[in-house]
């Protein structure tokens, strides 16, 4: 169920009761357990809490799960040597490829500055993985963006990764539909609003999208247009449609207005988008340095 709140008073109450019963559910919704992991490079052995369970309720147009749970799911990062432990297993010949490179300088000075799936998506490349896998990865990565800075910097080389990922002939249909819209998605989030809207029109016959990504596709149009981005008010109005695709395209939902772009110049949000609430949306949290 999804319920739009106002902002006067009895909406402001009826959030709380609202929260609480919300986070009353979530202590059923996620589970945990402490546990030792083995280093799969240097062999170093640490404990972790780990997830066994999780609920997630909605997406958003960067197909970032919404829930109680975290988003993306934890990864794993050995405190010796930083190593990401993106997969269960790995191969005698992915080892060798990946202990050469998690030891040298390049990856050591990534595992100081960057995120966990940003890592995972460098030693896939290093592995040899596939084009899909690290653009998914990388995609990942902007969730977890600790500035807006940083997002930017994920988001570029996420799409790009698409980009790529796009050029296979072989891909198939629905696989690059989600592929298109995430980088339509990652356009616009970069202030690129041309680019997104020229993907956007090229999508080849989107009333036989499957759900969600129909409505994927018709929020976006609303979307991709910059003038809806250029004034507080109406980024705000922009903003409701953020949501369209999983909530049955109703305009009335202010939950999601932390989604309106900065520009690709990496710019400071205005005084007055910042008044608004209209913060970067990098890891789907406010980015407080701009506060």
């Amino acid at each position: 169920m999804r319920i739009c709140i106002s902002t006067n008073s009895y909406g402001r109450l009826l959030l709380a009761f609202i929260v609480t019963g919300f986070f009353s559910a979530s202590v059923d919704a996620l589970s945990f357990r402490r546990m030792d992991v083995r280093c799969p490079v240097g062999g170093e052995t640490f404990s972790i809490t780990a997830i066994t369970s999780a609920t997630y309720f909605d997406k958003r147009l960067d197909l970032m799960p919404l829930g109680p749970a975290p988003a993306p799911w934890p990864l794993d990062k050995c405190p010796g040597n930083g190593f990401v432990i993106y997969k269960p297993r790995f191969t005698e010949d992915e080892l060798t490829r990946l202990t050469k490179y998690a030891e040298s300088e390049e990856y050591q000075v990534l595992a100081r500055e960057n995120t966990n799936y940003f890592l995972a998506a460098k030693l896939m490349e290093a592995s040899g993985d596939s084009t899909t896998e690290i653009a998914y990865a990388l995609l990942q990565a902007t969730w977890e963006a600790r500035s807006s800075d940083q997002y930017r910097t994920y988001a570029r080389s996420a799409l790009a990764a698409f980009d790529r990922l796009l050029e296979d002939q072989e891909l198939q249909a629905d696989k690059r539909a989600e592929a298109s819209l995430v980088a339509v998605e990652l356009e616009r989030r970069l202030g690129l609003f041309d680019k997104a809207k020229e993907r956007l029109l090229a999508v080849s016959r989107p009333a036989a999208l499957r759900a969600p990504m129909n409505r994927m596709h018709a929020a976006q149009l609303q979307l991709v247009r910059p003038e809806q981005h250029q004034n507080p008010r109406r980024c705000l109005r922009s903003g409701r449609l953020l949501m369209a695709w999983v909530a049955g395209l109703r305009p009335n939902c202010p939950r999601f207005l932390a989604n309106c772009t900065e520009v690709a110049d990496g710019s400071e949000a205005p005084t007055e988008r910042r008044r608004a609430g209209l913060v970067p949306d990098g890891a789907g949290q406010p980015d407080r340095s701009a506060a």
